[in-house]
């Protein structure tokens, strides 16, 4: 075993802390994509999107489908 073998920390297991989330960042990314419309998207696809937040499509999809279809809609689901 060499130095630096020995002074890394072990592999964490589990979720990450939230301070290394980035769950914050792709929700207002994803967020303000699908609410823009779809004409004025920039990336126009979310596939694209997802490869600029260096994720997986199917992660980009999941927070897509968590976030309301309209402006409306989010302001409904906050006054409730």
């Amino acid at each position: 075993m060499n130095l630096a073998e020995e002074n890394q920390a072990p592999p964490r297991l589990g979720r990450k802390p939230v301070r290394e989330s980035r769950s914050r960042e792709i929700t207002e990314r994803v967020a303000k994509w699908k609410l823009t419309p779809k004409a004025q998207r920039e990336p126009p696809t979310l596939r694209e999107l997802a490869r600029d937040l260096g994720i997986r499509e199917s992660l980009a999809s999941y927070y897509a489908r968590r976030i309301p279809d309209s402006v409306d809609d989010l302001l409904a689901r906050n006054q409730t």
